[in-house]
């Protein structure tokens, strides 16, 4: 079996623009993107590395980056995120997928090999960590066959399974999946660069920790300096939604814990 990591990654960011290219730590040495590709290449069960962008001009830079780090990179689709892995992963001639995406630098290869394993030993069509989630925040990571992807993208047209990439596989009931699951919960950490607060808190973590830490290093960070995870408790993460009713339930749902209950009584009356 072929399995490649691909990457998704690209300039444009609603909230934190050229976020992949920024310092770990602030005046450190590597990009965020550099620690990404450098931690997937710690994964021995992956035959290759790809970094999959999009064909803008902007994001020209993150070819370069790709060829600077010593791997390959796959140009595509912007908003049809679904079809630039599908393109990329023929390409490259892949059994098998491992989703990553360029703002989590604080990926464990040793957690990305546990989920290979688990997705070979399985015989599943796709493994996660995210769906049931016990892994921190920006440690996030997806495997699966290169039948279903391609499945996939033949047969949705859901604009939002189409940008996310794997919603269909995981939500149709079409697909064997498994989950990644740790025995202790540590998903109320969160490690992922996607905000202004998010990459002060990274540049924190990166200055105790270093280059070279993993899951445990983190989780013992945390443990031991509870006050970094008020650096980004303000921020929600973002979500996939199936529809307007589900998007409205869970607008509902953070209206109703900011005390704003007019607000979330006018929603309701939409669902």
């Amino acid at each position: 079996m072929r399995l490649g990591i691909i990457i998704q990654a690209r300039m444009g960011s609603s909230r934190l623009p050229g976020k992949i290219l920024r310092k770990l730590p602030e005046n450190g040495g590597r990009t965020a993107l550099e620690h990404v590709v450098r931690r997937c290449l710690m994964v021995k069960e992956a035959a290759e590395v790809i970094v999959a962008t999009t064909t803008e001009e902007a994001d020209l830079i993150v070819v370069n980056e790709a060829a600077r780090l010593g791997v390959r990179s796959f140009r595509g689709s912007e908003d049809d995120v679904l079809e630039r892995y599908y393109l990329a992963a023929k390409e490259a001639e892949l059994d098998a997928v491992m989703r990553i995406t360029s703002d989590c630098p604080c990926h464990d290869p040793e957690v990305l090999g546990d989920m290979v394993r688990k997705f070979t030993g399985s015989r599943a069509d796709y493994v996660s960590n995210t769906v049931t989630r016990t892994y921190p925040h920006g440690l996030d990571a997806e495997v699966f066959t290169f039948a279903a992807l391609e499945r996939a993208y033949k047969e949705t047209d859901n604009k939002q399974f189409r940008e996310h990439v794997t919603p269909y596989l995981y939500r149709t009931g079409l697909f064997k999946t498994v989950q990644l699951i740790q025995e202790e919960n540590t998903s109320g950490i969160r490690v992922t660069l996607d905000t202004p607060e998010d990459y002060a808190l990274l540049t924190a973590v990166f200055e105790f920790l270093g280059d070279d830490f993993g899951l445990k290093e983190l989780e013992e960070l945390f443990e031991q300096k509870k006050w970094l995870s008020y650096i980004t408790k303000p921020i929600v993460q973002k979500a996939v939604f199936a529809d307007m009713a589900e998007e409205i339930e869970a607008a509902v749902r953070l209206l109703e814990k900011q005390d704003m209950h007019r607000a979330a009584a006018v929603l309701k009356r939409e669902i």
